[in-house]
Order: structure tokens, then C-alpha cells, then sequence
């Protein structure tokens, strides 16, 4: 399996975070806010739905607390 550079995953958050107007959150933590995007992918793409279309629904606060948990954060820190 081929490994992805964090920084090009990062590039990738960062740019629907700004479609989403939430560029400060990813900025706070762009690990949470990265993970927590992924968690909502995870849980709400069903087929017939592109992935756009969820996570512009389903904001990515709602699972930052499994995200920080999937990290083994106890609480956010900024970087």
C-alpha cells in the first residue's frame, strides 16, 4: 500500500475547509480538523452521494471528539 505524504492530505483538507469558510479551524488543528473529516466520510457516504456532498453537510465539529480519541488526545492543542 502506497503511503501518502501528511502534507499533500493536509493541502487537500485545507482547500475544502476553505470552500466550507472553516480555514480557521483547520488552522487551529489541522490533524483534528483533518481526522474529524475523515471520521465524517467514514460515517455518512452512502452510494449514490459523492463525498463533496457529505462533508459540506455533516460538519466535521460533530466528530471531533472521536477524532481526538482515534489521535489519543485528551484535549486539542494549536500549533
Amino acid at each position: 500500500m502506497r503511503r501518502i505524504n501528511s502534507e499533500v492530505v493536509y493541502n487537500l483538507v485545507r482547500a475544502i475547509a476553505k470552500k466550507l469558510d472553516q480555514e480557521e479551524d483547520f488552522e487551529k488543528d489541522p490533524e483534528v480538523y483533518t481526522v474529524g473529516m475523515l471520521v465524517v466520510a467514514r460515517d455518512e457516504l452512502k452510494p449514490g452521494r459523492t463525498i463533496g456532498q457529505v462533508l459540506e453537510e455533516a460538519p466535521w465539529e460533530n466528530n471531533q471528539e472521536t477524532a481526538m480519541r482515534l489521535l489519543g488526545r485528551k484535549k486539542v492543542t494549536a500549533k
